[in-house]
């Protein structure tokens, strides 16, 4: 089985080696049987085609999504000049409710180091403790396709 579960045999793999002239180590290629690379290059066909539906389908909801926020910006107007807050609309499919909602922004380092200035006055301390927190946050390694364009 290769890396991507499918079954190839491999009858013949052919070995390149080249050698640096300003050192003397020896690199040792082992290239595929030529089955197997026909089935790479059908999957790395594939991933860029997918690659571009994405980019495609993304770039339609970028739109979508700018349209809907300008259309509920001049919705709320008109709730907020008509108090209709806190009221509801009923729709073929359910109903729509006009509030407000809270948000947190997000815990940033800067964020939490102007809160221990605030709190602790001795400032290597803060520092002490901002070291910990990153120190301690969990690195996590995923692995991945970057594509990247011709200019």
């Amino acid at each position: 089985m290769n890396t991507f579960g499918k079954n190839t045999t491999a009858t013949a793999t052919t070995m390149a080696t080249s050698t640096s002239s300003s050192s003397n180590v020896v690199t040792t290629i082992a290239k595929p049987a030529i089955s197997t690379v026909s089935a790479f290059d059908k999957q790395i066909q594939k991933w860029i085609e997918l690659d571009n539906k994405l980019k495609k389908i993304n770039s339609e909801i970028k739109t979508t999504r700018e349209m809907k926020n300008d259309l509920e910006a001049s919705i709320m107007d008109v709730v907020n000049n008509k108090k209709l807050l806190n009221t509801s609309i009923s729709t073929m499919d359910g109903r729509l409710r006009f509030i407000e909602t809270k948000t947190s922004n997000p815990l940033s380092l800067t964020f939490i180091e102007q809160c221990l200035h605030e709190i602790i006055p001795n400032s290597s301390q803060v520092q002490h403790i901002l070291k910990y927190i990153k120190d301690k946050r969990e690195i996590k390694i995923n692995p991945e396709i970057k594509r990247y364009y011709n200019s």
